[in-house]
């Protein structure tokens, strides 16, 4: 019996060429299959180089397994697996038509995808099921709309249910949770991780009504990058969280917000919403390394045309970092391989980049660990679960695709996506700009390894991959 989705690939195809039979297209997708390497691509990644043989374009496939990360804006009345994170307290609203009802606002989840879920016209009189922190649960009779921050999110009414499924094991919160290192742009409804510095402070300020307003302030040092530090706010009404929060306490927050300091720096804020959890005590913040440190090179980016400079991917075995050089260092990146392994001198690191003292002394190649390398490598089905740029070995399943976008600021700028497929499932890979330019003219059956391709996941909820200055792109001879 034939998947849902590659049910529904097949029937698109026979709708665009009825002269061909099912039979017959199930077989020039087990032919397609066998010709490009047993198991080496799904039928479903098989079926799309079939449509491409054919001039179909199916890139865009219904899909109708309702877990979050198959949500898209615009479905009604759908059914969702996920895991319970928390919910609000009952609040009120106003209609259109003058009456008030109350609504409340409930997170989900599944694996790194967080998902709101709005509940209207709830009877203050109705008594919800309380779930457990990572409990699995399934919403039925829900709608997927675009909420204001771009992220998609479910809505549902008195009519929808929440519950117990029994089926599966509860999920742990780890893997939703992220070091504040991690976070490198503005979001929201996050869970993060980190030391806090110092003894958290209470202010007073007096609010635009006139009332007065508490929050908690404290700095979050990253436990994996200790040259990062964040500012967290906590707009509260009460000081119980000033009484638990201490200094050198490793603490989870869930559902906060990513904002932009007016420094241009990120900052977390959270409210009475807010769910403290306290990891460890008595953590001593870690410190820098020392003046000296080796790196594995993940990557090396192109150089780009009128650009006297390259950037690479580092690790150091748990962190990933970028490292840009110019001029004569870097002759040293255009004889580099990915593998070998970098010795740094004179540099400091701060968000994620290498800074290097310009020297010749201060950069090395002091060997190789192709076996470290191997370990990068991840297939398209666990992409979901990367929070770190990956290694790939994939089909080109389409024709790469060039169209302009018009930016907020009214510029115009060009993407080029493709789609590949392993044997695992199907993803697309884009780049912006000069970033995408390595995509151009690859055709379908092409065996590429990316090498430092970004996960990201669309305002859809989808995940992608995306190609950034440090991506390189191989194609792999027959």
């Amino acid at each position: 019996m034939l998947d849902e989705r590659l049910e529904k690939i097949i029937s698109d195809i026979l709708e665009k060429k009825p002269g061909l039979t099912k039979d017959e297209l199930i077989e020039m997708i087990e032919k397609k299959k066998a010709s490009v390497g047993s198991g080496y691509l799904t039928s479903v990644g098989a079926a799309f180089l079939v449509a491409g043989d054919l001039n179909l374009d199916i890139s865009r496939v219904e899909k109708r397994q309702y877990k979050l990360k198959d949500i898209t804006p615009g479905l009604n009345d759908i059914s969702v697996a996920c895991y319970f994170l928390k919910t609000s307290e009952l609040r009120e609203y106003t209609k259109k038509d003058g009456t008030v009802s109350s609504y409340r606002r409930t997170l989900v989840f599944d694996n790194d995808i967080i998902t709101r879920v709005l509940e209207w016209d709830i009877l203050k009189q109705t008594n919800q099921t309380q779930f457990a922190l990572g409990e699995p649960i399934i919403i039925k009779g829900v709608s997927s709309r675009i909420g204001r921050d771009g992220k998609v999110e479910l809505h549902a009414n008195s009519q929808s249910k929440m519950v117990q499924d029994n089926e599966r094991s509860p999920m742990p919160l780890d893997t939703i949770t992220r070091d504040i290192s991690a976070v490198n742009e503005p979001g929201t409804s996050l869970v993060i991780t980190g030391i806090i510095e110092g003894r958290p402070r209470m202010i007073s300020f007096t609010k635009k009504d006139g009332s007065e307003g508490k929050a908690l302030q404290f700095s979050l040092i990253s436990k994996i990058r200790p040259d990062i530090k964040r500012r967290v706010v906590l707009w509260l009404s009460t000081n119980n969280l000033e009484r638990l929060l201490d200094s050198s306490m490793e603490v989870r927050l869930v559902d906060v917000d990513a904002r932009l300091s007016t420094k241009g720096e990120i900052e977390f804020h959270g409210s009475d919403q807010t769910l403290s959890e306290i990891l460890e005590t008595d953590i001593k913040a870690p410190r820098t390394s020392g003046e000296n440190s080796r790196f594995f090179l993940m990557s090396i980016g192109p150089q780009i045309e009128g650009q006297e400079r390259r950037t690479a991917l580092l690790s150091d075995g748990t962190n990933y970092y970028t490292l840009t050089l110019s001029g004569k260092l870097m002759d040293l990146l255009n004889t580099a391989t990915t593998g070998d392994i970098l010795e740094l001198k004179n540099h400091t690191i701060k968000d994620g980049h290498i800074y290097l003292t310009y020297s010749m002394d201060n950069v090395a190649i002091v060997g190789s660990d192709e076996q470290y390398l191997s370990h990068a490598f991840c297939k398209i089905n666990a992409i979901g679960n990367v929070n770190h740029p990956c290694v790939l070995e994939a089909v080109a399943l389409s024709k790469a695709t060039e169209r302009l976008i018009t930016t907020r600021d009214g510029r115009s700028l060009q993407v080029t996506q493709l789609i590949l497929g392993d044997e695992t499932g199907e993803i697309e890979i884009s780049g912006w700009g000069i970033y995408g330019n390595q995509l151009t003219g690859i055709l379908p059956g092409t065996r590429l390894i990316i090498y430092g391709a970004v996960p990201a996941r669309g305002a859809d909820g989808t995940m992608r991959l995306q190609c950034k200055e440090y991506t390189k792109v191989e194609r792999i001879a027959d």
